[in-house]
C-alpha cells in the first residue's frame, strides 16, 4: 500500500483535480459570490500546499484530502465573510437558500429563505473559529461527527459538544437579529 502524500511531496494536479469540485461547492455554499468563492478556493489549496500551522499539517502524510481540504475551506471561508463583515465591504447570501426553498416556492418563500441564510452566515460568522468550522463540516456539510473529529483533530464527543454549543450561540443571535436589519449588500464590483 503507497504511504499517504504529504502536503509538500503531493501531485498537486491530480489532488486539484480529484477534490477541487468539493472544495469549488463548499466555498460557493458559504460565501454565494464567484469572486470570494475563487479567492477561498485559492487560499485553501495554497494553505494545504504551504502546510502552515493554522491548517494543522506541515509535513506529515495527509490519509484524508477530502476532510483536510473541506477543513480549510470551511475556515478560509469563515475568516473571508469575517473580513468583508469588518471592512463592511457587501454580505451575500448563502446557496442554501435555494436548497432550504422548495421548487415551486413562491417569490416571497425565496425572499424569506435568502434573508435566513444571510442572518445564519452572519451569525455563523460571530461564533469563535473552531465552533464555526466544526459546525460549518457537521451541519452544512453534513459530516458524521467521527469524520469531522478526525479532520479537526478532536475527539467525536467534542465535535458533538462543539456543535451544540453553536447550535445554542446561533439560535441565541438568530433571535437576537430577527428583528435587526440586514447590512444592505455592496455591488460585486465597484
Amino acid at each position: 500500500m503507497p504511504e499517504p502524500a504529504t502536503c509538500t511531496g503531493a501531485d498537486w494536479a491530480s489532488i486539484v483535480h480529484e477534490h477541487g469540485d468539493t472544495v469549488w461547492r463548499l466555498a460557493r455554499r458559504l460565501l454565494h459570490d464567484e469572486a470570494d468563492a475563487a479567492e477561498c478556493f485559492q487560499e485553501t489549496f495554497v494553505a494545504a500546499i504551504t502546510g502552515n500551522r493554522r491548517t494543522g499539517i506541515t509535513n506529515q502524510p495527509v490519509g484524508n484530502w477530502p476532510g483536510l481540504l473541506r477543513k480549510i475551506c470551511a475556515a478560509r471561508a469563515i475568516d473571508l465573510i469575517r473580513r468583508r463583515i469588518r471592512d463592511r465591504r457587501r454580505t451575500a447570501s448563502l446557496d442554501a437558500a435555494a436548497a432550504i426553498a422548495a421548487p415551486t416556492a413562491s417569490p416571497a418563500d425565496l425572499a424569506t429563505s435568502s434573508e435566513l441564510a444571510d442572518r445564519l452566515r452572519l451569525a455563523l460568522a460571530a461564533l469563535p473559529a473552531r465552533q464555526a468550522e466544526v459546525f460549518t463540516l457537521a451541519v452544512i456539510e453534513a459530516l458524521p461527527h467521527a469524520e469531522v473529529a478526525t479532520i479537526c483533530g478532536i475527539s467525536t464527543s467534542h465535535v458533538g459538544v462543539l456543535v451544540h454549543r453553536a447550535r445554542g450561540r446561533l439560535h441565541g443571535l438568530l433571535a437576537e437579529r430577527s428583528h435587526d436589519p440586514l447590512p444592505k449588500p455592496f455591488p460585486s464590483h465597484p
